[in-house]
Order: structure tokens, then C-alpha cells, then sequence
């Protein structure tokens, strides 16, 4: 099997430099805030900070991958019956600081005793349609560094 390299000839890859892949990674939480949501709302929020934490901590592990990520939260509750159906409708932010922030925007209220169920998939449709997602031709790309 011929791989193209020319016996006897040096690669032109140093064994100290490092060929770094990086993987894109675009979240959108979309978090039911309707009253129903109440009890465990905190705990959510929380896990969700926790899974952005073990992504940064696995960026600073790796030695060869990275993931860029980006995330952004969008918070609803009834679309048909609660003016305020989108809430917190906001922009991928790349930082924790900045996520944890969109994370404290979400309160549960709302709720008619007619319809107690939020809308999961209008929320999962407009955050499919209305995201700003990066092209996923740059989701790959390997660099020496």
C-alpha cells in the first residue's frame, strides 16, 4: 500500500509541535419556565452550568482537541395563552459568565388552570429556525501550533 511519503525522507511534522483539532459546538437551551417548572428550575440552571464547566475543563485537559463552543438560553412558557411566550430570546455568548447571566434571567410564572403545558416544540422550532448557527463548514479545522 502506497501512503505517498518518500522513504528515507523526514517528515516535515517536529515531534514537538502539536496538531490541534477543534470541533464547533453551538447549544441552545431552551428551558420550560412555565409555574410547573418552579421546583426544579434552580437545579437546571445549575446543571447546565456544570456541563459548560466540564467542557472547559476537557478544553484545558486535551492536549489535541478543542471544542468551541457557544451557547445561548431561551426561556418559554405557554405559547397560546402567555403574552410573554419567549422569554430571554438571547445571543450565543461564548463565556460562562456571560451564559450563567442569561441563566438568571429565567423566572417560572404564568400558567392558565385551563392548559398547564408549555409548548416544547414551538420553543424547539424557533430555536431551530431563529438561531444564529455557524456555517458548518468551519465546524473542523485542524492548525499546528
Amino acid at each position: 500500500m502506497y501512503c505517498g511519503a518518500e522513504p528515507g525522507k523526514k517528515s516535515s511534522i517536529k515531534s514537538t509541535e502539536k496538531f490541534l483539532f477543534k470541533k464547533t459546538i453551538d447549544i441552545v437551551f431552551c428551558i420550560d419556565c412555565s409555574w410547573p417548572m418552579a421546583p426544579v428550575l434552580d437545579s437546571i440552571k445549575d446543571n447546565i452550568v456544570r456541563l459548560i464547566e466540564e467542557i472547559d475543563q476537557y478544553n484545558q485537559d486535551s492536549s489535541h482537541i478543542l471544542a468551541d463552543w457557544r451557547a445561548r438560553v431561551l426561556g418559554y412558557r405557554n405559547f397560546e395563552e402567555d403574552y410573554e411566550c419567549l422569554l430571554n430570546d438571547n445571543p450565543f455568548v461564548s463565556s460562562i459568565e456571560e451564559l450563567n447571566a442569561q441563566l438568571l434571567g429565567l423566572v417560572c410564572k404564568g400558567c392558565s388552570e385551563n392548559n398547564q403545558c408549555s409548548s416544547s416544540l414551538d420553543a424547539l422550532w424557533y430555536a431551530t429556525k431563529c438561531s444564529d448557527w455557524r456555517p458548518v463548514e468551519h465546524s473542523e479545522s485542524g492548525e499546528y501550533l
